[in-house]
């Protein structure tokens, strides 16, 4: 018996459908979005006062990103 039987049993899938089916182009590209979002947020918090990263979060989660 293999790793592969042990984690997913009788899926007859291949390990690519398998492993395409783990990371999905949208599932990485929001986590990567949400990351550089929140690394600009705190490059930017230096810089701007309380108000404008409060207006910057609250724009960024109208438009889904965080």
């Amino acid at each position: 018996m293999s790793l592969l039987d042990d984690i997913y049993g009788d899926d007859n899938r291949s390990v690519l459908d398998v492993a395409l089916d783990q990371a999905t182009p949208n599932r990485i590209s929001r986590a990567w979005v949400r990351h550089r979002v929140e690394e600009v947020i705190g490059q930017l918090s230096t810089v701007l006062d309380d108000d404008q990263i409060d207006d910057m979060v609250q724009a960024f989660k109208r438009k889904g990103l965080l």
